[in-house]
């Protein structure tokens, strides 16, 4: 290592740590409950659901961050949900039945974890940003896999004994 090589983009500011720890658990409970709706349910159906976490996100960004959608934007929010329609409107289950209220409940719960993932993903890389770390983003990833590997340890540990 040269002398030039040191880890303070690692350490974040004080005043970040709260919010770069709460998008580190919101990053592991997505892991686990995308994993656990994957155990419970058939890959395809769970895709089904995973395929609206885009709108879920778009959703959180423009109430709580102000975020405004431009024409593009509008139009691929529209193309998602239209392709979802299609998908769901002629769904050939994989299974011999259709998925049971508590698979459904699992699959909502694993995607709106995961569009608050990246909610919280975005409020704590602009709280880094306004201290200006040259490598926000870095930080973040490398806090939230520290913390999110946990969970996905123990949700494969459960499931796949």
């Amino acid at each position: 290592f040269s002398n030039n090589f040191h880890f303070s983009w690692m350490i974040p500011p004080k005043s970040a740590v709260l919010k770069l720890l709460v998008s580190s658990l919101f990053y592991g409970f997505m892991m686990f409950t995308g994993n656990f709706g994957f155990y419970v349910s058939s890959v395809d159906f769970a895709v089904l659901f995973r395929l609206s976490t885009p709108i879920f996100s778009t959703i959180l960004g423009i109430l709580f961050l102000n975020e405004k959608l431009n024409t593009i934007g509008i139009i691929s929010m529209i193309f998602v949900f239209t392709g979802i329609l299609f998908l769901s409107f002629n769904f050939q289950w994989s299974q011999s039945k259709m998925p049971s209220f508590f698979q459904c409940i699992i699959q909502l719960i694993a995607v709106l974890s995961s569009a608050l993932s990246g909610f919280t993903f975005k409020i704590a890389s602009k709280e880094l940003e306004n201290y200006y770390m040259k490598n926000a983003q870095i930080t973040i990833m490398v806090w939230r896999f520290l913390f999110g590997s946990l969970p996905v340890l123990f949700s494969s540990l459960y499931i796949e004994p």
